[in-house]
Protein backbone atom coordinates (compact mmCIF):
# COMPACT_ATOMS: atom_id res chain seq x y z
CA UNK A 1 0.00 0.00 0.00
CA UNK A 2 1.58 3.07 -1.25
CA UNK A 3 2.06 6.18 1.06
CA UNK A 4 2.33 9.37 0.15
CA UNK A 5 6.00 9.62 1.02
CA UNK A 6 6.80 6.73 -1.18
CA UNK A 7 5.15 8.82 -4.75
CA UNK A 8 7.89 9.52 -6.27
CA UNK A 9 7.26 12.86 -9.21
CA UNK A 10 8.48 15.72 -10.95
CA UNK A 11 8.62 19.06 -9.58
CA UNK A 12 7.29 21.10 -12.32
CA UNK A 13 3.55 21.31 -11.40
CA UNK A 14 1.11 24.21 -11.86
CA UNK A 15 0.17 26.19 -8.58
CA UNK A 16 3.66 25.50 -6.81
CA UNK A 17 4.77 29.14 -7.29
CA UNK A 18 5.43 30.49 -3.52
CA UNK A 19 2.70 32.77 -2.25
CA UNK A 20 4.23 33.48 0.52
CA UNK A 21 5.92 32.58 3.85
CA UNK A 22 5.12 31.92 7.17
CA UNK A 23 7.17 32.82 9.95
CA UNK A 24 8.07 32.08 13.34
CA UNK A 25 11.18 32.72 16.09
CA UNK A 26 10.40 28.95 17.37
CA UNK A 27 12.75 27.34 14.61
CA UNK A 28 15.73 30.19 13.97
CA UNK A 29 13.33 31.98 11.06
CA UNK A 30 12.28 28.72 9.55
CA UNK A 31 9.70 29.85 7.09
CA UNK A 32 7.67 27.39 5.22
CA UNK A 33 6.89 28.11 1.94
CA UNK A 34 3.06 28.27 0.88
CA UNK A 35 2.71 27.55 -3.13
CA UNK A 36 0.20 29.26 -4.88
CA UNK A 37 -2.60 26.37 -4.95
CA UNK A 38 -3.29 26.32 -1.09
CA UNK A 39 -3.69 30.08 -1.05
CA UNK A 40 -6.92 29.41 0.00
CA UNK A 41 -7.19 26.10 1.42
CA UNK A 42 -9.52 24.78 4.05
CA UNK A 43 -7.43 24.12 7.31
CA UNK A 44 -9.13 21.27 8.04
CA UNK A 45 -8.94 20.92 11.65
CA UNK A 46 -8.54 17.01 11.79
CA UNK A 47 -5.57 17.08 9.37
CA UNK A 48 -3.76 18.46 13.35
CA UNK A 49 -3.98 15.47 15.45
CA UNK A 50 -2.66 17.93 18.27
CA UNK A 51 -3.86 21.21 17.38
CA UNK A 52 -7.32 20.12 16.27
CA UNK A 53 -9.25 21.90 19.35
CA UNK A 54 -7.31 25.15 18.76
CA UNK A 55 -8.16 25.52 15.13
CA UNK A 56 -11.63 24.86 16.12
CA UNK A 57 -11.21 27.87 19.04
CA UNK A 58 -9.59 30.08 15.95
CA UNK A 59 -12.09 29.11 13.35
CA UNK A 60 -15.26 29.78 15.71
CA UNK A 61 -13.18 33.55 16.26
CA UNK A 62 -12.55 34.06 12.54
CA UNK A 63 -9.15 32.88 12.77
CA UNK A 64 -6.99 30.58 10.72
CA UNK A 65 -9.93 28.37 8.85
CA UNK A 66 -8.25 28.75 5.93
CA UNK A 67 -4.38 29.28 4.92
CA UNK A 68 -4.76 33.07 3.68
CA UNK A 69 -5.88 33.82 6.78
CA UNK A 70 -2.96 33.07 8.71
CA UNK A 71 -0.62 36.19 10.08
CA UNK A 72 2.37 36.12 8.35
CA UNK A 73 4.20 35.81 11.54
CA UNK A 74 2.57 32.80 13.85
CA UNK A 75 3.56 34.11 17.19
CA UNK A 76 1.22 35.40 19.09
CA UNK A 77 -1.86 33.18 17.34
CA UNK A 78 -3.12 32.05 20.40
CA UNK A 79 -4.13 35.58 21.75
CA UNK A 80 -7.40 35.74 19.46
CA UNK A 81 -8.54 32.61 22.07
CA UNK A 82 -8.89 32.15 25.94
CA UNK A 83 -6.62 29.41 27.41
CA UNK A 84 -4.01 29.02 25.14
CA UNK A 85 -0.29 30.21 24.80
CA UNK A 86 2.64 30.34 22.58
CA UNK A 87 3.76 26.44 23.51
CA UNK A 88 -0.57 25.90 21.48
CA UNK A 89 1.35 28.29 18.84
CA UNK A 90 4.51 26.86 18.28
CA UNK A 91 2.90 22.80 18.42
CA UNK A 92 0.73 24.54 15.47
CA UNK A 93 3.33 25.73 13.42
CA UNK A 94 4.98 22.38 13.32
CA UNK A 95 1.90 20.64 12.00
CA UNK A 96 1.65 22.91 9.82
CA UNK A 97 4.55 22.36 8.31
CA UNK A 98 3.54 18.81 7.77
CA UNK A 99 0.36 20.06 6.49
CA UNK A 100 1.80 22.33 3.36
CA UNK A 101 4.62 19.15 2.47
CA UNK A 102 1.78 16.36 2.74
CA UNK A 103 -0.66 18.95 0.48
CA UNK A 104 2.57 19.34 -2.20
CA UNK A 105 3.13 15.71 -2.72
CA UNK A 106 -1.09 15.08 -2.80
CA UNK A 107 -1.37 17.72 -5.34
CA UNK A 108 1.87 16.20 -7.50
CA UNK A 109 0.19 13.05 -7.19
CA UNK A 110 -3.64 14.10 -8.31
CA UNK A 111 -1.92 16.15 -11.22
CA UNK A 112 -0.01 12.95 -12.51
CA UNK A 113 -2.53 10.56 -12.33
CA UNK A 114 -5.54 13.07 -13.72
CA UNK A 115 -9.13 11.17 -13.48
CA UNK A 116 -8.36 9.03 -10.79
CA UNK A 117 -10.24 8.68 -7.54
CA UNK A 118 -8.23 8.92 -4.58
CA UNK A 119 -9.22 8.49 -0.52
CA UNK A 120 -6.49 10.18 1.75
CA UNK A 121 -6.28 9.25 5.24
CA UNK A 122 -2.92 10.83 7.10
CA UNK A 123 -0.26 9.85 5.00
CA UNK A 124 -1.50 6.79 3.01
CA UNK A 125 -4.07 6.67 -0.18
CA UNK A 126 -6.04 4.26 -1.76
CA UNK A 127 -7.22 4.90 -5.40
CA UNK A 128 -11.00 4.15 -6.19
CA UNK A 129 -10.94 1.17 -8.75
CA UNK A 130 -14.87 0.59 -10.26
CA UNK A 131 -15.10 -2.19 -8.32
CA UNK A 132 -13.94 -0.63 -5.09
CA UNK A 133 -16.49 2.56 -5.84
CA UNK A 134 -19.58 0.18 -6.16
CA UNK A 135 -19.43 -2.16 -2.75
CA UNK A 136 -22.17 -1.26 0.12
CA UNK A 137 -21.15 0.25 3.11
CA UNK A 138 -22.88 -2.10 5.21
CA UNK A 139 -22.28 -4.53 7.70
CA UNK A 140 -22.24 -7.60 5.48
CA UNK A 141 -18.43 -5.42 4.28
CA UNK A 142 -17.17 -4.25 6.77
CA UNK A 143 -16.63 -5.13 10.60
CA UNK A 144 -16.10 -3.22 13.95
CA UNK A 145 -17.74 -0.17 13.01
CA UNK A 146 -21.40 -0.20 13.18
CA UNK A 147 -22.01 3.05 14.45
CA UNK A 148 -19.97 4.90 11.46
CA UNK A 149 -22.67 2.70 8.54
CA UNK A 150 -25.52 3.88 10.17
CA UNK A 151 -25.02 7.54 10.45
CA UNK A 152 -24.06 6.46 6.66
CA UNK A 153 -27.55 5.04 6.34
CA UNK A 154 -28.90 7.63 8.11
CA UNK A 155 -26.94 10.29 5.65
CA UNK A 156 -27.93 8.43 2.81
CA UNK A 157 -24.25 7.63 1.58
CA UNK A 158 -24.68 4.16 0.55
CA UNK A 159 -21.42 3.11 -1.17
CA UNK A 160 -17.74 3.86 -0.89
CA UNK A 161 -17.53 6.40 -4.33
CA UNK A 162 -19.55 8.80 -1.76
CA UNK A 163 -16.95 8.69 0.86
CA UNK A 164 -15.57 12.04 1.50
CA UNK A 165 -11.68 12.32 -0.18
CA UNK A 166 -10.12 13.37 3.03
CA UNK A 167 -11.19 10.24 5.31
CA UNK A 168 -10.20 12.25 8.57
CA UNK A 169 -13.54 13.97 8.24
CA UNK A 170 -15.70 10.81 9.26
CA UNK A 171 -14.42 11.49 12.65
CA UNK A 172 -16.76 14.67 12.72
CA UNK A 173 -19.80 11.69 13.45
CA UNK A 174 -20.88 10.72 17.00
CA UNK A 175 -18.54 8.32 18.75
CA UNK A 176 -16.69 8.05 15.93
CA UNK A 177 -12.94 8.72 16.48
CA UNK A 178 -9.83 8.21 14.16
CA UNK A 179 -9.40 4.68 15.29
CA UNK A 180 -13.08 3.83 13.63
CA UNK A 181 -11.62 5.76 10.91
CA UNK A 182 -8.36 4.37 10.60
CA UNK A 183 -10.48 0.99 11.00
CA UNK A 184 -12.36 1.42 7.33
CA UNK A 185 -9.49 2.68 5.50
CA UNK A 186 -7.76 -0.59 6.53
CA UNK A 187 -10.60 -2.55 5.75
CA UNK A 188 -10.55 -0.82 2.34
CA UNK A 189 -7.39 -1.33 1.09
CA UNK A 190 -7.94 -5.24 2.12
CA UNK A 191 -10.79 -4.44 -0.13
CA UNK A 192 -8.64 -2.68 -2.86
CA UNK A 193 -6.05 -5.74 -2.63
CA UNK A 194 -7.82 -7.94 -3.36
CA UNK A 195 -9.66 -6.92 -6.35
CA UNK A 196 -9.59 -9.15 -9.31
CA UNK A 197 -6.98 -8.81 -11.93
Amino acid sequence: MPTIEDTAVATDFPGFTTIRTIRTLFYNGDSPEVPYFLRDAFLLPQRFDKSETFLIRLGAEQQARIMSELPKNLEGLHLHVKRYNDKNDETFYKELKIFIEEEKIRRKLILKRPGELFLFYKDKYIVVTEELSRIPLSASEFIGIPSLLRQFNEDQIETVVQLPKELVILAKYVNVGVGTVEKLFEQLKEKKNTEKG
